[in-house]
């Protein structure tokens, strides 16, 4: 600590640029990370109720029933059941 004054408080400036670029760098960290867990959760849940709805149409489906009955029973659009009808039979094609 045998700098000038000057030198000192251009040494003490620069540590506390540093300082506050860290903890600045560190809240972007931490709000991108809450923000990655809430997406995270809202995907699986979104993942986790199509997969459950396609698990019905498969049931309603063995059961004979159309397309338009399984939307209208599972207040889904009947072009959404579709494109799940046809995800299920890509699955049992490639199984």
């Amino acid at each position: 600590m045998s700098l000038s004054r000057r030198f000192r408080l251009r040494y003490e400036a620069r540590l506390k640029e540093k300082r506050d670029q860290m903890a600045r760098e560190e809240y972007v960290w931490q709000e991108g990370k809450e923000e990655g867990i809430v997406l995270g959760k809202k995907v699986g849940i979104s993942l986790g109720r199509e997969r459950k709805l396609m698990e019905q149409i498969q049931k309603k489906l063995a059961k004979g029933q159309s397309v338009e009955e399984i939307a209208e029973a599972l207040e889904e659009t009947p072009e959404h059941v579709k494109e799940l009808v046809r995800t299920l039979l890509g699955r049992k094609d490639n199984q």
